[in-house]
């Protein structure tokens, strides 16, 4: 997979990786709530994350520092 990134824009809600990955942790946010893309503190990258991932998806792009979230 070719990661690509690009400039966020105000869709979505956007979460250091600590506060995403302690509400899913917590139970805040589960698969069924919605999906996110790993992203920088400016760019959104195309690396999809879901709660049930979220471990194997952030130890696979050590870049990542936020979290851009959709809810359903």
């Amino acid at each position: 997979m070719t990661i690509r990134m690009r400039k966020q824009t105000n869709n979505g809600t956007l979460f250091t990786l600590v506060e995403f990955l302690e509400y899913c942790d917590d139970g805040g946010f589960d698969d069924n709530d919605g999906f996110g893309y790993l992203a920088t503190a400016d760019e959104v990258s195309n690396v999809e994350i879901i709660p049930s991932w979220r471990r194997r998806t952030v130890s696979q792009h050590p870049w990542a520092t936020h979290v851009i979230w959709f809810n359903k």
